[in-house]
Order: structure tokens, then sequence, then C-alpha cells
């Protein structure tokens, strides 16, 4: 069979540029091997079955450790009573404080809208918009 496209050669940066797990990473490998594309990665070259699972694992085990670390550095931060993530929408950054923010005056129209009523209210409201007819 002939491969798609007129190629015959894949070329990644890295095989960790493929995929992050190593059940993507080794599906695509079978897909190119079936349609007979080599795969040849910039830093190691034409790319065997052995460095597939080797790569494919490593690339798997690299992302859950980061995943921990972001989670323990988070965790972190909101015991410190610092703010975790990224700036959220309607603060600002206080300058020399780093994880510190203030809230703007400037707010939007549905801050103001769904400051006004209880989540009660706002759950009674949702339900009777779910139970009235459709104007189209």
């Amino acid at each position: 069979m002939r491969p798609p496209f007129g190629q015959s050669s894949s070329f990644p940066l890295a095989l960790d540029r493929l995929g992050r797990r190593l059940s993507d990473v080794a599906r695509l490998y079978d897909h190119l091997e079936f349609h007979g594309i080599s795969l040849h990665a910039v830093n190691i070259g034409q790319v065997p079955t052995m460095h597939v699972g080797l790569l494919g694992t490593m690339a798997q085990l690299y992302l859950s450790d980061l995943k921990e670390k972001t989670r323990r550095g988070q965790l972190g931060r909101a015991l410190a009573g610092k703010i975790p993530g990224g700036k959220a929408y309607g603060y600002r950054l206080v300058d020399g404080h780093p994880g510190e923010v203030r809230q703007t005056k400037q707010k939007g129209w549905w801050c103001d809208a769904f400051s006004a009523t209880s989540p009660a209210d706002y759950r009674q409201e949702q339900s009777l918009r779910r139970s009235m007819p459709k104007a189209f």
C-alpha cells in the first residue's frame, strides 16, 4: 500500500511531541507503521519499537510527576491564603506581593445580577426557565 500524501517518513522533534501518554504514542506509531511511514525523531534518528515503549513511558511518568508537583504547589499557595491559580476576572495582582490579589472596582453587569440574588433564588429562577416552553 502506498503511504498517504506520498510521504514515507515523519520527522518530529522528539517522541514526547507526539503524545504525553504511552498508549497515544504507541497507537500513532502503529498507524504510521501500517501505512508504511517510518518515524525519524530529530534527537535520536530512526525510531525503533523499543524506543517508542521506553520514551512513551518516560513521557507519561514525567507528566504524572508534573501533575503531582503542580497540585502540591497549588495546595501550598491555597493554605497560605494566596491565589493558587492565575488571575481571575475582576481582580488585579498586588505589586510586590506575589499571589495576593485585590478586587477591582470595575465589574461587569452580570456580577451585580448574581450577587443580588441568593443561591436558592437563582436555582428557583433556573428551574422556572427550564419549565417554560421555548418561543422558537
